[in-house]
C-alpha cells in the first residue's frame, strides 16, 4: 500500500495539470487504496513556483495526509482499533444484540492515529464517517491543489466585459455544495430499494442461520434447511471461522467456549440495522464521485491525475 512520504521542508515536484478529456474508456491499474484517502493538500504558507513547491516553516507538509480546510486543517489519520478483536462470536451476545441490547461504544482503540494501513482501519472509517466525508475531502484536495475546472464551463476565463467570476456559479462554492447535495438524494433512492424492493438479510443475521444449521447438523439434526446448500459450500471457510471464534471467545474470558460459526463483527453492536442491499456508502460514493469527475472539477484525464497523486504520495 502506498503511503505519503515524509517531505517537510523539502522542495517536492508538483507536476502541472493540463486540461484534457474527462472520459476513461477502461479502468487504469493503480493502488488498492484511493490516494485521496492518504494524500494531503497545499497549506497556508506554501507556494508553488514552476514545478517546485516550497513549504515555509509554519506550513504543514502538503503530502502527509493533512488537508487544508480554510485556515484550519483535516488530519486523514484514523484511530487504531485493537488488532484481532471481533465481536458477536458468542451465541449469547449474538442473541442479546438481536433482542435490541445497545452494545455500541465497546470497541477498544490503541493510542495515537495513523494513515490507513489495514482493512480494519477502513472499517473504523466507515463506522464513524460523515457519509460524504471522503468525497468532500477529495474536493478540498483538488481545490487546494488548484486542479482547474472544465474549460467548457462558463466563467472559467478572465471576463473583462462584465467582470463575472465563477465563485457562486461553476466555482468553488458551487462544487462544494453539489458534492454534499447529491449524497442525500442518493440515500433517499437507495433507502427505497432497501426497504421496499430487495429487503436482503443482514450479514450477522445470515451468520446466525448458518451457525444454528451447522451446529444442528453436527448433532444429526435439521434446522433451517433453506441454508443447507450454502453451509455445504462454505465448509472449509466455516472451519476457519470456528477456530477464529474459539480463540476470540477465549480471549474474551470464556475458558471453554462452545463451537461458534457466527459471522465475526468488526463493531460491537453488529452490522447496521437495515437491509444490507443496496449499500448507502456505495450509492453516495457513486453520486459524489460523479459530481467531482463529470460535472466540473476533474478536467484532467484520470491517468494524468493518478500520476500526479502517485508521485506526491510515494
Amino acid at each position: 500500500m502506498i503511503l505519503p512520504r515524509k517531505s517537510r521542508g523539502v522542495a517536492v515536484p508538483s507536476p502541472s495539470i493540463t486540461s484534457s478529456a474527462v472520459s476513461s474508456p477502461e479502468p487504469q491499474p493503480g493502488p488498492f487504496l484511493s490516494q485521496f484517502l492518504v494524500a494531503g493538500s497545499k497549506q497556508l504558507g506554501s507556494a508553488t513556483v514552476g514545478v517546485k513547491t516550497f513549504v515555509s516553516p509554519n506550513a504543514a507538509d502538503e503530502f502527509d495526509g493533512i488537508i487544508a480546510y480554510g485556515s484550519i486543517t483535516i488530519n486523514q489519520r484514523v484511530r487504531i482499533a485493537e488488532p484481532g478483536k471481533d465481536f458477536m462470536t458468542d451465541m449469547d451476545v449474538f442473541l442479546d444484540v438481536q433482542d435490541a441490547a445497545d452494545l455500541r461504544g465497546l470497541e477498544v482503540y490503541e493510542p495515537g492515529k495513523r494513515l490507513f494501513a489495514t482493512i480494519r482501519d477502513l472499517a473504523t472509517w466507515v463506522h464513524f464517517d460523515a457519509l460524504y466525508e471522503a468525497y468532500l475531502n477529495a474536493c478540498f484536495i483538488l481545490l487546494a491543489n488548484k486542479v482547474p475546472f472544465d474549460a467548457g464551463l462558463p466563467f472559467q476565463v478572465p471576463d473583462k466585459i462584465d467582470n463575472q467570476d465563477n465563485f457562486v456559479n461553476f466555482g468553488d462554492a458551487h462544487i462544494l455544495s453539489l458534492v454534499t447535495e447529491v449524497a442525500t438524494r442518493a440515500l433517499k433512492a437507495v433507502r427505497f430499494q432497501k426497504f421496499n424492493v430487495h429487503r436482503r438479510l443482514r450479514p450477522e443475521a445470515l451468520g446466525g442461520l448458518i451457525n444454528v444449521n451447522k451446529k444442528a447438523a453436527l448433532e444429526g439434526k435439521v434446522a433451517f434447511p433453506e441454508v443447507d446448500k450454502l453451509v455445504s459450500e462454505l465448509g472449509p471457510i466455516l472451519e476457519k471461522v470456528e477456530k477464529h471464534n474459539f480463540l476470540n471467545n477465549v480471549a474474551a474470558g470464556d475458558p471453554c467456549p462452545e463451537k461458534s460459526f457466527l459471522l465475526p463483527q468488526a463493531f460491537s453492536e453488529g452490522s447496521p440495522m437495515h437491509p444490507s442491499y443496496g449499500s448507502g456508502h456505495a450509492v453516495v460514493a457513486g453520486a459524489c464521485v460523479t459530481i467531482l469527475r463529470r460535472s466540473s472539477i476533474l478536467t484532467t484525464s484520470w491517468r494524468t491525475f493518478s500520476r500526479l497523486m502517485l508521485r506526491t504520495t510515494r
